[in-house]
């Protein structure tokens, strides 16, 4: 009966240590196929953070310039303003108001 015993242990051992390396070779392979498809993803993802940082760049500068362009037409609106009599900047200005709200309604 011992020797049964013994023999049996031995051979969930065996079992035991043949699992043990399956799954260390699983998890291997599971690491490998990990790691490729990290590659390939960050392969995938560089180019679109990097148009995507473009694209964030482009519109800051585009912002900044419409900033510049809002302050230049301010100041010449002063200057015609400041050139016409209240009644004709008014008259202007009223037609201004129409025309950009036709091309909102647009």
């Amino acid at each position: 009966m011992t020797n049964y015993i013994e023999q049996r242990i031995k051979t969930l051992d065996k079992s035991e240590n043949k699992l043990r390396s399956r799954i260390g070779q699983d998890i291997q392979l599971m690491q490998r196929r990990l790691a490729h498809l990290s590659e390939e993803v960050a392969s995938k993802f560089d180019p679109v953070s990097t148009q995507l940082a473009g694209w964030s760049e482009e519109i800051s500068n585009n912002l900044a310039k419409l900033e510049g362009l809002q302050d230049q037409r301010r100041v010449l609106e002063n200057i015609e303003h400041d050139m016409m009599s209240d009644e004709q900047y008014n008259e202007m200005s009223t037609a201004a108001d129409e025309h950009a709200a036709e091309i909102d309604q647009d």
